[in-house]
Order: C-alpha cells, then sequence, then structure tokens
C-alpha cells in the first residue's frame, strides 16, 4: 500500500500539469511565429571622414554608456585646433592693448574678435572630440562592421559597429489583419523560444502599430518580454513562439 501511495500521487500531479497546460490552451486567442528584437538598437558611425587608427571594441562585448569605441586619425584636427588656439592668443593681446588708450570703437572690435577666436577654438574641439566614437548607451556590441585602417565614410553610412540593449526585449510579430480585434495593448502573453522549449517567458503587448502591411495584410505587434536573470541567454534574432491570451 506504501508503494501505491507514491504513484498515486505522480499520477495526480501529472493529472493536475496537462489540466494547466489544458486550461491555458484554452485560455490562447492566437499563438503566432516572430522573433526577439531588442527594444533599443542602434548602428555607431563617424559624422566626419577618417581612418580609423584603434579599435576598443569586440563582438559580444557588454559596454558603458560614454565607452571608447575607436579612435580616428586626428592629426589634421589637432592641428587645426592649436592654430585657433594661437590665434585666441593673439586676439586677446590686441584686445589688451586697445583697452590701453584706445578708442571705443577699437575696444569694441578687438572685444568681437576675442569672441570669435574663441568659437573658433570651441568648434576645432568639438571637431577633434568627434574623432573619437563613443557608446551611446550601456549596452553589447552585436556586430562590427570595421577595423582599423579602415576609412569611415558619413556619405556611405560610416559604420563602425551596431549596438544592442539586451536588458530589454520583445517579441516582434506580425497579426493578420483579419485577427486584429483579439489583440490589444496590455494583453498578457506567453512566448516560448526554440532555443529554450521548456521555459515559458511571460509578456505583455505594448504595441500594435496602427498600420496595415498590404502587402501581407498584417498589422505588427510588438511583446515585452517580463525578463528574469535565467533569460539572459535570449538573444535577438530568436525565434519565438507568441500565445496572445484571451482579453
Amino acid at each position: 500500500m506504501a508503494r501505491i501511495q507514491p504513484i498515486a500521487a505522480i499520477l495526480l500531479a501529472a493529472l493536475a500539469t496537462a489540466g494547466a497546460l489544458a486550461d491555458d490552451k484554452a485560455k490562447v486567442a492566437l499563438e503566432i511565429k516572430g522573433i526577439i528584437v531588442p527594444v533599443r538598437q542602434t548602428t555607431v558611425a563617424a559624422a566626419t571622414l577618417g581612418r580609423i587608427v584603434e579599435v576598443m571594441v569586440e563582438e559580444g562585448q557588454r559596454v558603458k554608456s560614454g565607452d571608447i569605441f575607436a579612435r580616428l586619425d586626428s592629426a589634421e584636427t589637432e592641428a587645426i585646433l592649436r592654430v585657433a588656439q594661437s590665434k585666441l592668443k593673439l586676439a586677446q593681446a590686441r584686445h589688451e592693448n586697445a583697452n590701453n588708450g584706445g578708442r571705443t570703437t577699437e575696444v569694441a572690435v578687438a572685444a568681437a574678435a576675442v569672441e570669435v577666436a574663441k568659437a573658433e577654438v570651441r568648434l576645432a574641439e568639438v571637431r577633434l572630440d568627434g574623432r573619437v566614437l563613443r557608446a551611446p548607451f550601456d549596452g553589447v556590441v552585436v556586430t562590427r562592421h570595421a577595423d582599423v585602417g579602415a576609412v569611415l565614410n558619413p556619405v556611405a553610412g560610416g559604420r563602425l559597429c551596431d549596438l544592442a540593449d539586451l536588458s530589454t526585449l520583445e517579441a516582434e510579430i506580425e497579426v493578420r489583419e483579419a485577427d486584429l480585434g483579439k489583440v490589444a495593448v496590455g494583453q498578457a502573453c506567453q512566448v516560448h523560444v526554440d532555443a529554450f522549449p521548456d521555459r515559458r517567458i511571460e509578456g505583455r503587448v505594448v504595441r500594435v502599430v496602427p498600420v496595415v502591411n498590404a502587402a501581407k495584410a498584417t498589422v505588427a505587434v510588438r511583446v515585452r518580454l517580463e525578463r528574469r536573470g535565467e533569460d539572459d541567454r535570449l538573444l535577438p534574432g530568436m525565434t519565438a513562439i507568441v500565445r496572445v491570451l484571451g482579453k
């Protein structure tokens, strides 16, 4: 009798699990395949033409906002800054001389020249700072497009790397126009990824794009994933099955 009781307990647990799964299935309004995407992703690119002389990041590397990604050749911009600084010193000297007995108009002109020279120095400093590419936010480098020696041209995109914030992910799905009435912002969802089929990730509809894709007769919908520590292995591009639960 003692051996029968554990078997009965196992059967009851299995029945309860099956019942829960059936109950979950009954709540599903839609089941759609989609992909995992980051909420925030950007391409880090050069704003000015330049040759890369140093790269500090690799694909998969985690970075903080402000971290340096790469440096462009800055010999010319450094020289321009030194010239601007010299012009400022000259303008300040002339202004000082004008103040020593000069006419009012001479003093005013000299003062204006100082302000112009200061602006030129500031502009040269900004251009020099632009030779350094930095992380705009915390994230992970997902793709690197260039290496040392490459010339980044803003006209051609000037791409150095792609940066994604993996702390907040969403599942992107395409809902048929005919099923759009079954989906609303705030609706609960269950998400499964092929890589981890035994894990269920809770989610919620956060955005229904107000435009129909005429070619496919679908509407893009974003489901925000409720992340937990064990979900750190979720990556952009993973295939996901999204179950939109009934309203």
